[in-house]
């Protein structure tokens, strides 16, 4: 799914029940193609785990690993999570794309059209 935030593409991934590295891979598939397809055109990302019942240590290592490698032109990524341990999780991360963690859509909308809304370099 995609939604606009001050001009800047979103994009959005779910997640419900158990998170193994397959079910991150099949998630992650179409926000690849999307970010792949303009790579000059910036764009964030909603994760929304409300109904993540947990996830294996290598859907988070997969996680990390897609995350470092994301392409230039993901510029902020935001969690949705009611979890306090994820919450703490997801801060720990520390990865070159900005990524925080949020207890409802509405913070983390209203983070990523404040990333969306910064000026950038011109490619």
């Amino acid at each position: 799914m995609r939604y606009i935030l001050a001009a800047v593409p979103a994009l959005e991934l779910k997640v419900n029940g158990f998170l193994s590295e397959e079910v991150l891979s099949r998630l992650l598939a179409p926000i690849d193609t999307q970010l792949a397809r303009n790579v000059k055109e910036p764009c964030t990302l909603l994760i929304d785990i409300l109904g993540m019942q947990g996830y294996s240590p290598e859907a988070r290592s997969a996680y990390v690993a897609w995350h470092r490698r994301s392409p230039a032109n993901l510029i902020a990524v935001a969690v949705v999570t009611s979890n306090k341990l994820w919450t703490m999780v997801i801060a720990a991360i520390g990865i070159t794309v900005p990524l925080r963690a949020f207890d409802s859509r509405d913070k983390a909308e209203t983070w990523l059209r404040q990333h969306a809304s910064r000026p950038r370099a011109a490619s």
